[in-house]
């Protein structure tokens, strides 16, 4: 087997947001291009058109662009496309995941947006997140930022 190459960085110091790919260069092309013109007056976007389609989210995974948008059959009948959300887990970054998708999600708590994202994506929530939704809460100060080395230490008893 192959070592699959992932460069694993937030999604905001990508080089590039989004990668359009159409599925296959004969017939999607003309569309995806189009969609790379308009997406990339507001993002950083990258197009891609050579070898297979696995090859190409391999290589945008190298590179760390978050997002890839695949342009097919779907696009051409009813302007549907697939967003593929790259860095191996979505939930590593699932506030930037859904924001990108739609603002609105900014203003949902974390699991929700686990919830939402599990949804959307299909894929299912991981374990350790699960754990850390149902541990039980054992601290609860709100503090400002200055005096947050205090309260942590006070709480561990290093003071």
């Amino acid at each position: 087997g192959t070592i699959r190459e992932v460069m694993s960085i937030h999604p905001a110091i990508a080089p590039y947001k989004v990668a359009i790919l159409p599925l296959v260069k004969k017939f999607h092309s003309e569309k995806a291009k189009n969609l790379y013109k308009k997406l990339s007056k507001e993002f950083m976007v990258t197009y891609d058109e050579a070898g297979n389609i696995g090859k190409r989210y391999r290589r945008e995974d190298i590179i760390g662009t978050p997002f890839c948008i695949t342009v097919d059959d779907s696009t051409l009948n009813d302007d549907t496309v697939t967003i593929i959300a790259s860095t191996a887990s979505p939930y590593k970054f699932t506030r930037s995941v859904l924001t990108a998708i739609d603002p609105e999600y900014d203003s949902k708590g974390d699991f929700e947006l686990v919830d939402e994202l599990a949804k959307l994506s299909g894929v299912k929530v991981p374990n350790a997140v699960e754990e850390i939704r149902n541990a039980d809460i054992i601290h609860n100060t709100v503090c400002d930022k200055e005096d947050m080395e205090k309260v942590v230490k006070k709480f561990l008893g290093v003071e």
